[in-house]
């Protein structure tokens, strides 16, 4: 099923342009998770991540007062892979009941 629509897909990271979804999140106080420190030994290779993320428009500045902190684990050992930590915006967020669209009709 999936391959019918491998003409509309990609490699690259991207947004999906064909809806907008808002979360809303529901603090009374705004939260700053435990920041983490990035090891030295990864650290251009995270940077490198970020700045390809902010270039593919998967990755923005914000304004937020919520800040879940950033960690970076090692795949295979040796490879870096950023990851965030959402337990506490999670917690904060109002849960949605609605239902997206099919992915057929979003890919039409």
């Amino acid at each position: 099923m999936i391959s019918k629509y491998r003409a509309r897909s990609t490699s690259k990271p991207g947004l999906c342009n064909l809806f907008e979804y808002e979360f809303e999140v529901e603090c009374s106080e705004p939260f700053v998770g435990h920041i983490r420190p990035v090891s030295f030994s990864v650290r251009s290779a995270v940077r490198e991540q970020i700045r390809q993320m902010m270039a593919d428009n998967v990755l923005e500045i914000s304004t937020s007062s919520n800040v879940d902190p950033l960690t970076v684990v090692l795949r295979d050992g040796k490879t870096p892979r950023i990851c965030v930590e959402a337990r506490k915006v999670n917690r904060c967020t109002s849960l949605d009941r609605a239902r997206f669209p099919p992915i057929q009709e979003l890919s039409q």
